[in-house]
């Protein structure tokens, strides 16, 4: 008894020791610029980081700071030539001029300027690690390809005795793609976001109507157990992933690590991650379909009104979105069947309810539900005014001309002088906040992905559940809100202060106004240290869009006219 005590003791004072750990500086520099692409058998271009679509793997340990620097090349007006990126996941302890989200924490970078993004995880309140991701927050921009894994990896993960191999050959990225560009779409009453004509698997995929372009593929030994991150990173659609004859035991969702638990499939939504064990030990050398499956709606609509066209949404979901798995021994470069024929029944989904964070927490405040601190209802209706955006609480998101970070660093504290008008939520400091997000109408394009910036979040009770759970319910970043007569009900405390974006993560309905900003603790954003370097953006900006250069749905050409 007196040995296991030590052993307790001893493992307890390690893993203490390793959270006040600083490993490293990580710094990096990423080019933004424009060029030709061919990811599904279709040429266009796109919107890149260095030189490719889902780009630069972004890695480091847990404890490392981070120095990022992003360039504006960027130079093909078919696209937005102004650029902003977001840290998907990343908190921004006292970072928050750091995060991202154009006209909310930046002026975006105008082209040919660079910004340094800059955040630190050492301290202990902010240490973070798992599987994050990177891409654009201005616009639609994303859509077009400015995207990337952000890898943060932990010595002391109590699942790491599951897997021998974590590098970045087991990334997988699952997106959508489309022949369109994001800069056309442009919200109005007889306007539809347009659909995917691909999906693709770590940047690959195949026009289904062209279907003879090279697959991704992912090569494993056989006896060894491997650690897949699943990023999602589409800009409107959900997939369930899969691997034929494989089985996949989850141990994190969000960069939160959860006990293990074994599926056959996972529905992942747009902003999603999650790492699962392959276990290739007791399966056959072979070559297997990685599946990542569109979700499929049971109706049509026009994507314009006057295009006479009508499609099913996705139109390319005829089981070819696909990766290859293949084993070093394999007698097969392929699968021996085509992907759309013998697809395998899936009979073990992951149920979001039953992940359990391995970290046992309870949710903050009274565990009942409407007893938190502040309660707040977000209910979303699309087109309710007739002019084909959507509205949260009877009210648009739009973008602001002035950053809401920097209207609150000029002296804009009240609430209801902020910009944009009924979307700006004040939180106090140091409360328990619950949210409850109401389901939509299945017209409204949903499920929807909220993603809440600056914060894990205790989902209370997920969408497809009856009750609520405050005894270990699992903390996140994106949670869906399900369908019309579901709702998802999440909490989380106001210890970070900022303006933090909480939208729905398909990017065009973000476009059509599906958003609200918590401004928590504003006295303290007013008092926030900003480099020199970000109220500069802000400058550049304003020369940029006084200067005569082609619209950039900017929201206004006006100058900005502000205390910066």
């Amino acid at each position: 008894m007196l040995v296991l005590t030590r052993l307790r003791l001893a493992f307890s004072v390690f893993l203490f020791y390793s959270d006040l750990v600083t490993s490293a500086v990580i710094r990096k520099r990423l080019s933004i610029s424009n060029g030709p692409v061919n990811l599904d058998g279709f040429p266009k271009e796109a919107t890149l980081v260095d030189g490719k679509v889902s780009g630069t793997v972004i890695s480091g340990e847990k404890g490392d700071s981070f120095e990022i620097t992003v360039s504006n090349d960027l130079t093909s007006d078919k696209m937005d030539l102004l650029t902003s990126v977001h840290w998907h996941g990343i908190h921004m302890h006292r970072s928050t001029w750091a995060d991202g989200a154009a006209m909310v924490s930046q002026c975006p970078i105008v082209p040919g300027n660079s910004f340094k993004y800059v955040w630190d995880t050492s301290e202990r309140g902010s240490l973070q690690a798992g599987t994050f991701w990177y891409h654009s927050h201005f616009s639609t921009q994303y859509c077009d390809g400015l995207r990337g894994p952000l890898i943060i990896r932990d010595e002391s993960d109590r699942n790491v005795y599951g897997y021998d191999i974590d590098n970045d050959e087991t990334i997988i990225s699952l997106s959508d793609w489309f022949h369109f560009y994001g800069k056309d779409f442009v919200p109005g009453p007889t306007v539809r976001p347009p659909f995917p004509d691909t999906g693709l698997i770590n940047g690959k995929g195949r026009d289904p109507y062209n279907p003879i372009s090279d697959l991704s593929v992912i090569t494993v030994e056989p006896g060894k157990r491997y650690r897949m991150r699943v990023i999602q990173m589409a800009c409107y659609t959900a997939f369930e992933y899969s691997i034929d004859e494989h089985s996949l035991t989850v141990i994190e969702a969000d960069s939160i690590m959860t006990e293990p638990y074994e599926v056959d499939s996972i529905y992942v939504f747009s902003g999603q991650r999650y790492s699962h064990i392959l276990d290739t030990r007791d399966t056959r050398p072979d070559a297997y379909w990685i599946r990542s499956q569109p979700e499929r709606l049971e109706y049509t609509f026009k994507i314009r009104e006057d295009s006479g066209a009508n499609y099913t949404i996705p139109h390319w979901g005829n089981n070819t979105n696909v990766a290859i798995l293949r084993y070093t021994n394999s007698p097969n470069l392929f699968p021996s069947t085509p992907a759309d024929v013998d697809v395998p029944v899936l009979t073990r989904p992951l149920i979001e309810g039953n992940l359990q964070p391995i970290h046992e927490e309870a949710a903050p405040g009274i565990p009942e539900l409407g007893k938190a601190d502040v309660n707040i209802e977000l209910k979303s209706v699309f087109n309710a005014s007739g002019n084909g955006l959507f509205e949260i609480n009877h009210a648009s998101f739009e973008s602001p001309d002035v950053p809401l970070m920097l209207q609150i660093m000029s002296g804009g504290g009240n609430a209801m002088d902020l910009l944009p008008k009924g979307s700006v939520i004040p939180l106090p400091r140091d409360k328990v906040i619950e949210v409850r997000i109401q389901g939509t109408e299945r017209h409204s394009g949903g499920p929807h992905p909220f993603h809440l910036h600056g914060h894990d979040f205790y989902v209370i009770k997920t969408a497809d559940s009856l009750t609520p759970n405050f005894e270990n319910p699992m903390r996140r970043d994106t949670v869906s809100s399900g369908m019309e007569d579901q709702e998802v009900i999440i909490r989380f405390r106001t210890d970070n202060p900022g303006p933090w974006f909480l939208h729905c993560h398909l990017d065009w309905h973000l476009e059509e106004g599906m958003a609200v900003i918590m401004v928590e603790d504003a006295p303290t954003i007013a008092q926030t240290r900003v480099p020199e370097a970000w109220r500069d953006l802000c400058r550049h900006y304003d020369d940029y869009r006084a200067s005569a250069v082609p619209f950039q749905r900017d929201g206004s050409e006006k100058p900005i006219s502000f205390d910066y």
